[in-house]
């Protein structure tokens, strides 16, 4: 998967509405729900429904750290 790859994948889910799960160090999986607000060159950032803004590198989304749920 190269770069461009992923940037066109994760543009297609820019400012739309899905669950996200994150599965995080020693078990500590987090799922909000939120939307793909900007999309950087090594970044992206989700702003939850909660006000929160999360920032996820492109390899959390390659290697499955972070999921798309719906």
């Amino acid at each position: 998967m190269n770069l461009q790859t992923i940037r066109s994948q994760l543009t297609s889910f820019l400012d739309e509405e899905h669950t996200f799960i994150y599965y995080g160090m020693r078990g500590q999986n987090e799922k909000f729900i939120g939307k793909i607000v900007h999309i950087y060159p090594r970044i992206f950032l989700i702003l939850t429904n909660k006000g929160e803004i999360k920032s996820f590198s492109y390899s959390d989304f390659v290697i499955h750290s972070l999921k798309i749920v719906g």
